[in-house]
């Protein structure tokens, strides 16, 4: 196959596609501080519930000598007079710090880190380290985010020393947080040396959560509430201590959802499960985010709470499984089941993660005559079904083309609660239950030519089925609630969705393309032309419709998406149009010519929409749309 043979070439610098040399070494990686521009951005670039509290954080001289002392110690020798000379001054440092600890304050979905009750002076040196090295990584200089990428494999280094010398610190939070920092900047760096590392390296932190009894809290470990009558001494123990509990309760959810992202990412088994999960979920963000003693205790009294009695909160194990059982009875899950987190429907998707795996790769690997694929929108097998029915609780009421839902069109969809990455993850879990994503990659050159051959059978046969409309619908939805995101926002497991939507989109057009091309240009098939079927248009990526109801389980209609070109509005033709569906997702992360942005999209960002970019030029290069 053509297209597979100028797809491998694209997956050739991919993230995905990567063979070792002598050259890879930890020495020719490490930080070159020596490029970082003196006029770094200082600080946070938006209003953050505590920004006050973040430009509060100063670094001193000694600080500085700090971080530079991890970095010394376990740097390659031919690079310690570089990297000494030329280490930036404490107060580009503190610009990283004030933008890491930002990004724990708003932008972080999991935020474990406790920002109002951090301090320089307490803060242990890897930890004060990671914290630069994460704000270096998110600066808007790609010189800095090259040394804050950089950066992680000293402090590992130096974190696997202090575990050596004490072992009772693999139960130090602060320890553990730092593990937890370097472990989201590696896997997300873009560098294909440092993903692999990230990704061997989950193991260690995983275990520790488990041994320590991090996974449930034990009833004696209660904090004894705020009361108005507390003295300013006593108030302030209690904030510190009930904010140690919650960063480890949080610590714990980041390493799960961060865990379930590289299941994803990489098409490899979790090594975290929901059933596991009976600790708390995290607090309010209310509770969370107060800056100081008083406000603390202002808005627990304002949320209802009289203690912090565990048994009285929903873990996300408990959720899941309610929601399930409710769901196998028929039932939709009670609102007022409903923890208060506004998180909790996220941590709960990502719950479900391990039972999405489990079915989509044992479909896959039993291929009973594909009938996995076979499965309409009225006759789910049950195990499919009851995900469905599960995730389509979780999320707005037309997030899925179901009856119940086309019966409700015209009511009010409620979107406003449910954050545009809430829902763009759930359809990202529905891919994997209506569309054989692991194979896609393959299809399109990641294995060669001769990978590409062994899956195409199966694709086949899957373009046929109304499993693979509907994933479809899914994938366009994707499109369209990322269009709704900043460019900064488009990211990690965002571009991860988005990649893996125009995927779905890509696939479908270039193998059920491939007959109707050879058939319309030979004249034989005058029902179909080169972007789709004949029948009146509708729009995949908008709000639900009878249109895309009958689409899905008959394929009537011509579905298109829109877009934006030149400054204007496009429709394209979903079906056989590959090349265009992929420019469009490529678009999407891409700011127009006209668009003056001071961000620069990350590595992992930039190296997945070049990704894009090649398969969208590979169908164009073998005549398709």
């Amino acid at each position: 196959m053509v297209v597979s043979v100028e797809g491998a070439k694209a997956f050739e610098t991919s993230v995905w596609h990567w063979v070792p040399n002598a050259a890879d070494t930890g020495a020719a990686g490490e930080p070159d501080p020596s490029v970082i521009p003196a006029d770094v951005p200082h600080g946070p670039d938006e209003d953050c519930p505590y920004t006050s509290v973040v430009l509060a954080r100063h670094l001193c001289p000694k600080d500085r000598d700090r971080v530079l002392s991890v970095i010394l110690d376990h740097c390659d020798k031919s690079n310690i007079v570089r990297i000494a000379t030329t280490f930036p001054s404490h107060s580009i440092l503190e610009s990283f710090l004030r933008t890491a600890l930002h990004h724990q304050a708003v932008r972080s979905p999991t935020a474990w880190i406790h920002v109002p009750t951090f301090s320089t002076k307490t803060a242990r040196d890897c930890l004060l380290c990671a914290l630069i090295a994460c704000g270096a990584f998110m600066s808007p200089v790609p010189a800095a985010q090259t040394m804050g990428a950089a950066m992680p494999e000293l402090i590992l280094a130096f974190v696997n020393a202090l575990w050596a010398q004490n072992n009772a610190l693999t139960r130090d939070l602060q320890v553990c947080q730092t593990y937890a920092l370097i472990q989201h900047i590696m896997f997300w760096s873009g560098s294909k040396r440092r993903m692999e590392i990230a990704e061997s390296t989950q193991q260690p932190l995983v275990t520790i959560i488990r041994r320590s009894g991090m996974l449930a809290v034990e009833r004696g470990d209660d904090l004894t509430p705020p009361t108005f009558t507390d003295g300013p001494d006593e108030l302030d123990r209690k904030w510190r201590e009930w904010a140690q509990r919650e960063s480890r309760i949080r610590l714990v959810h980041h390493t799960f959802v961060h865990n379930a992202q590289i299941s994803m990412t990489q098409f490899v088994n979790p090594l975290m499960t929901c059933s596991e999960m009976d600790l708390p979920l995290p607090a309010n963000e209310s509770l969370w985010s107060a800056a100081t003693p008083e406000e603390w205790r202002a808005c627990w009294h304002a949320s209802g709470q009289s203690s912090h009695e565990p048994s009285s909160q929903v873990s996300a194990s408990g959720f899941v499984r309610q929601a399930l059982l409710d769901a196998h009875c028929g039932q939709a899950y009670a609102e007022q089941r409903r923890p208060r987190s506004a998180l909790a429907p996220a941590y709960a998707i990502y719950g479900l993660w391990d039972s999405i795996w489990t079915y989509s790769v044992g479909t896959t690997w039993l291929c009973w005559d594909n009938l996995q694929f076979q499965a309409a929108p009225l006759g789910l097998s049950p195990r499919q079904e009851l995900l469905v029915k599960v995730l389509e609780d979780f999320g707005p009421q037309d997030t899925f083309p179901t009856a119940r839902n086309i019966a409700r069109l015209g009511q009010p969809v409620g979107l406003e609660k449910h954050p545009h990455e809430t829902i763009i993850l759930i359809h990202h879990m529905c891919l994997f239950l209506f569309a054989p994503l692991k194979d896609m990659p393959v299809f399109a050159g990641k294995d060669g030519a001769l990978g590409a051959h062994r899956v195409h059978p199966r694709l086949q046969e899957w373009t046929q089925t109304p499993a693979a409309r509907r994933s479809l619908w899914h994938a366009t939805q994707i499109f369209r609630h990322v269009r709704l995101l900043r460019r900064a926002q488009i990211q990690n497991a965002v571009i991860v969705a988005l990649y893996q939507a125009s995927l779905t989109l890509w696939t479908f057009g270039i193998v059920a393309g491939a007959a109707k091309l050879k058939a319309v240009r030979s004249g034989v098939d005058d029902t179909t032309t080169l972007t789709g079927p004949r029948g009146k248009e509708f729009r995949l990526d908008g709000e639900m419709s009878s249109q895309v109801e009958s689409f899905v389980a008959l394929g009537t209609g011509s579905p298109t998406i829109s877009t934006v070109r030149r400054g204007r509005d496009t429709v394209i033709p979903v079906l056989y149009s590959p090349g265009a569906m992929m420019d469009a997702a490529v678009h999407l992360c891409t700011p127009s010519p006209t668009q003056h942005s001071a961000h620069t999209a990350p590595s992992f960002t930039r190296i997945v929409t070049g990704l894009m970019e090649d398969l969208s030029k590979a169908a164009l290069g073998v005549g398709f749309a």
